[in-house]
């Protein structure tokens, strides 16, 4: 694979492949644990025949007939879920193939959906999942794009979708509301979206210059600020697509405890590493105090010398690359995220 991308976004980008696959792995573990589908007892043996062959219209069609309403919502539920963050998954991993490639035109293009539309269709299900099956199944697409359109209503979703998805102050809302849909804000991601699919916006907010196409004439310095637009704002938003997502399949499937799952670990502290890097590049907001406040609980004290263990960035990204710590006093080498202690001189 060709290799354009700058240095500097070099961890922003493996990161948010990282985040892309953990959402992944939900669609192929859980497929294989079968959680996105639904038992149900058939009266008799006669209805096995009755349904043999149906279609999966024909079939929603005679258990609603049968009464059984209950397994049509946790169908529709299921493979709404599924359906959806698969197809997320692998427009994100495309859109970050082409970043990658320097291709920053079809990057824009191709995450402009999943971002748009398949993460609110998931918001909107884990906020208010009867509301989302009565207009899925009664309104059908216009219903569905009517309330995609409207920004009260889909606003009070995600404030909805973030209270459920993930502890209070991880995630901004309107935040995340704006960056997605507001063309008005130069930070936002709607408006380079508009540019990326049209050569000609004529948007007050996004008209295209004089002697001008959309993208296409970018130079060295338009494409590092298309790179710096990327990742200074996509990891966010798989960050908290992870959350949402997790949060969506918790509601159907039982998970084990996740307080040693090196997987949620890495998660967080690339989220913490990332969200560092993106305060340390502007002087003005930094935050001496970031890493200390969020970090600290994973630190042990030296099996080795008994010392604590300092905070620094090479630890945290030694944890997020090995899942280990270094005493920088003894060089002892500490497992975590559930693994067993390592010593090493």
């Amino acid at each position: 694979m060709s290799d354009h991308l700058p240095e500097q976004f070099r961890f922003s980008h493996e990161y948010s492949l990282y985040l892309n696959d953990m959402l992944s792995s939900i669609v192929v573990e859980g497929g294989q644990a079968r959680i996105f589908e639904v038992e149900f007892a058939l009266d008799n043996a006669a209805q096995a025949a009755e349904i043999e062959g149906l279609s999966s219209e024909a079939f929603l069609d005679w258990l609603t007939s049968r009464g059984h309403e209950d397994v049509v919502e946790q169908v529709l539920f299921r493979q709404s879920v599924v359906a959806l963050l698969s197809d997320f998954c692998h427009f994100v991993f495309e859109g970050l193939s082409c970043s990658r490639k320097g291709k920053l035109t079809v990057a824009y293009a191709l995450l402009r959906k999943p971002l748009k539309d398949n993460l609110f269709y998931l918001e909107w299900i884990l906020a208010d999942l009867p509301d989302f099956l009565k207009v899925f199944r009664c309104d059908g697409p216009v219903g569905l794009e009517r309330t995609l359109k409207d920004r009260a209503k889909r606003l009070a979703i995600i404030k909805a979708a973030v209270q459920r998805a993930a502890p209070a102050q991880l995630f901004d809302a309107e935040f995340i509301e704006t960056l997605r849909y507001d063309k008005s804000v130069s930070y936002g991601f709607a408006s380079l979206w508009d540019q990326a699919n049209h050569l000609i916006t004529t948007h007050r907010h996004l008209k295209t210059d004089n002697q001008n196409f959309n993208f296409i004439f970018s130079g060295d310095d338009g494409r590092m600020d298309q790179w710096r637009h990327i990742y200074e704002r996509l990891p966010m938003l798989l960050n908290y697509a992870v959350h949402l997502v997790e949060a969506l399949v918790g509601t159907f499937a039982t998970r084990g405890s996740t307080e040693d799952d090196p997987a949620i670990l890495r998660r967080d502290v690339g989220f913490l590493l990332w969200s560092e890097d993106l305060i340390e590049s502007d002087a003005e907001s930094a935050s001496p105090g970031t890493m200390e406040g969020l970090v600290r609980t994973v630190l042990p004290d030296c099996p080795g010398c008994l010392c604590g263990i300092p905070l620094s960035k090479e630890n945290l990204r030694l944890i997020y690359e090995e899942l280990k710590i270094k005493c920088p006093k003894c060089s002892t080498e500490i497992q975590v995220g559930g693994g067993g202690e390592k010593g090493r001189h």
